[in-house]
């Protein structure tokens, strides 16, 4: 099955992948149960850069879904500082716990998400949701 987004109807957006309906716009966002849903937070304690990294500042984008049943699948790095810190940034959210799922209609749905990491100085100073 091809890829495709389309509105449904209710001011959601549906994405569709290989046949399952992934959702960009929903009633409730998924949320970490962990950290009262404060990424920077749980970032910042489990994300520990050598002090090499002192000089990078930017952006570390990763896509990724978070299924009906509050798994955190499918990561995919779309943008980046270096490897190292990107490998980084991926595997603590390749290993992160279950989030309360998304839900749209009543329904638990799976959700596609990007999180934005900022670095400034080699320093971890803020995690955000899209």
């Amino acid at each position: 099955m091809n890829n495709a987004c389309y509105l449904d109807g209710n001011g959601g957006i549906e994405c569709t992948s290989s046949g399952n309906i992934l959702f960009c716009h929903v009633d409730s966002k998924p949320k970490l149960r962990v950290y009262d849903n404060d990424l920077t937070e749980y970032f910042s304690k489990k994300l520990k850069l050598n002090k090499k990294y002192h000089e990078h500042h930017g952006r570390v984008f990763i896509n990724l879904t978070i299924d009906k049943k509050g798994k955190v699948t499918n990561p995919n790095i779309l943008y980046g500082i270096s490897n190292d810190i990107n490998k980084s940034c991926y595997e603590k959210v390749k290993n992160m716990p279950k989030w309360k799922p998304g839900i749209h209609k009543n329904k638990h749905v799976n959700v596609t998400l990007i999180l934005i990491f900022h670095f400034s100085n080699g320093e971890l100073l803020k995690v955000k949701s899209h």
